[in-house]
């Protein structure tokens, strides 16, 4: 069986480079009741949440967390994912 890796990217933003689950990030809003129209503190929130290895998402400004947040977004809606906000 082959991991199914369709979601999981490398996001750049600025000088770093985070690897998130994107189907985590949307996890994170709809556990958060924020699947419709997130806030971008909900946003940010779910995208530190998301962030493998954790310890990175501190390092995370919330200006680079919100920019990370809409290229995950954008990312969903380009595979064709409804649930994306």
């Amino acid at each position: 069986m082959t991991a199914d890796t369709t979601f999981i990217h490398e996001f750049s933003v600025g000088d770093k480079t985070f690897r998130l689950d994107a189907l985590l990030v949307l996890s994170e809003l709809t556990l958060a009741g924020a699947e419709q129209e997130p806030t971008k503190e909900q946003l940010m929130a779910s995208v530190r949440a998301s962030v493998r290895p954790q310890e990175m998402a501190a390092s995370l400004t919330d200006a680079e967390a919100l920019a990370l947040a809409l290229r995950v977004t954008m990312s969903l809606k380009h595979l064709g994912n409804a649930g994306a906000p």
